[in-house]
């Protein structure tokens, strides 16, 4: 497969969408690894491990589910608490088509599969990619199906691994995401430092509301005012502008 397309001067959307998925995957599929054992240790069915993987695809929300459930928590409990902590992700579907107007022009059954593969790394790696090509459709499609399966092979993973990985492996596997999420968020603030801003204010509000909120809700709360707050000064309501190539011909609605 030629990693350029035939204009010559654009990067294939599937190469481009692996390029940006790559260090995504071996993130989440360490993550999801340890998903799987924790699940498997906690008595959790591997068929209900694999479900919540496929179904729920959020690691916060996943490893709390575990904890809940092997804590005797009513499901009706776990469930709202699963809800609340994922609701971030709607609001980062909200805002995708802003930054990449073409995923707005889809037409609305393709628009929703992708909704539902954006994670926080993702929609990171979607709003702050340099490479024209992360503009297209397809590119945005080759990016979360990767990852999304590279979490559910993660998941199948650690629960055939059992309790074969040590402890502080684990906890080791865990913590890679996190500075995966700093990784791809840094390069991005370099290059538009009003965003700094922003980010600053969210991460502040959201330490001060978790003192006497949640933590899911406190995120969601913090995530929605700030937003706000930066759509307000910014004028939000401006149309966004069209995104381009690297010759800085406009890209169309395709992918």
């Amino acid at each position: 497969m030629s990693d350029v397309n035939r204009s010559g001067d654009t990067p294939s959307p599937v190469i481009a969408g692996l390029k940006l998925a790559l260090p995504i995957m071996a993130a989440y599929f360490s993550v999801a690894f340890s998903f799987g054992l924790l699940a498997t240790e906690s008595g959790l069915p591997a068929w209900a491990a694999v479900a919540m993987s496929v179904l729920v695809y959020a690691g916060a929300s996943q490893f709390m589910a575990v904890a809940l459930i092997a804590a005797g928590t009513a499901m009706p409990a776990i469930v709202l608490a699963v809800g609340v902590l994922n609701l971030r992700h709607m609001v980062m579907t909200l805002a995708l088509p802003g930054i990449r107007p073409a995923v707005g022009r889809l037409k609305r059954p393709w628009r929703m599969a992708l909704y539902a593969g954006i994670t926080d790394e993702a929609f990171a790696a979607a709003s702050f990619a340099r490479d024209p090509a992360a503009a297209r459709p397809a590119t945005l499609g080759t990016l979360v199906l990767a990852i999304y399966l590279s979490w559910i092979a993660g998941t199948l993973g650690g629960i055939a691994a059992g309790a074969l990985v040590p402890a502080d492996l684990r906890a080791a596997m865990a913590a890679g995401l996190y500075a995966l999420f700093v990784a791809l968020l840094v390069p991005g603030l370099k290059a538009r430092p009003a965003m700094a801003l922003v980010v600053s204010a969210a991460a502040i509000l959201n330490a001060a509301l978790s003192t006497v909120l949640p933590a899911g809700i406190a995120l969601l709360v913090a995530i929605l005012c700030v937003a706000g707050g930066h759509a307000f000064i910014s004028g939000g309501g401006s149309a966004p502008e069209p995104a381009t190539d690297a010759t800085g011909r406009r890209l169309g609605r395709g992918g």
